[in-house]
């Protein structure tokens, strides 16, 4: 933990710039290409309604990416300062509180999403035969609610701590 401080408090601000930003930037492109896959062999196998159907919960799984990154942001923040002012102890604990703050915020979403799922799906724009296809695929993203929102947070603090490639491999290797 010592060698990775020293080499980020000392070394070129543009070589650090790009050893955070391209791990980030190559799990973006292999996320985009595997939803863009995705995409294609559902409307090919199933045809337009699920595609519609993915495309009306898409905002459920934003929220739930937003409240990860949410989480992840403000606590990486704390974690990186903290680390490079040499205060582990305050790191650790910050990223224990973010672990139990997106669990509490995830459930306080998650639950209210499954009460008012219909309800919900249709402000989204679920027309009546879409509706059951959307249903069907909610309740599967909503059972990984809070892993997903966990997941995003965890790689935000992942490179807080200094290790952007460690953070890189779960999204490429969950593609799959």
């Amino acid at each position: 933990m010592e060698e990775e401080r020293k080499k980020i408090l000392n070394e070129n601000l543009r070589a650090l710039l790009f050893k955070f930003s391209y791990p980030m930037v190559i799990a973006l492109v292999f996320g985009a290409l595997y939803n863009m896959v995705d995409t294609i062999f559902v409307g090919k196998g199933v045809g337009p309604v699920a595609i519609a159907a993915l495309t009306i919960v898409l905002p459920i799984q934003i929220i739930m990416w937003a409240i990860g990154f949410m989480v992840g942001s403000g606590a990486g923040s704390i974690i990186s300062r903290s680390l490079g002012a040499g205060q582990k102890d305050i790191a650790v604990k910050t990223a224990a509180n973010a672990i139990i703050i997106n669990i509490a915020i995830s459930l306080a979403v998650m639950i209210p999403i499954y009460i008012f799922l219909d309800r919900l799906l249709v402000f989204f724009g679920a027309s009546p035969d879409v509706l059951p296809h959307a249903r069907d695929y909610a309740s599967i993203v909503l059972a990984g609610f809070v892993l997903y929102s966990f997941d995003a947070a965890s790689r935000i603090i992942i490179r807080a701590e200094g290790k952007p490639r460690a953070a890189m491999y779960p999204t490429i290797l969950g593609q799959y």
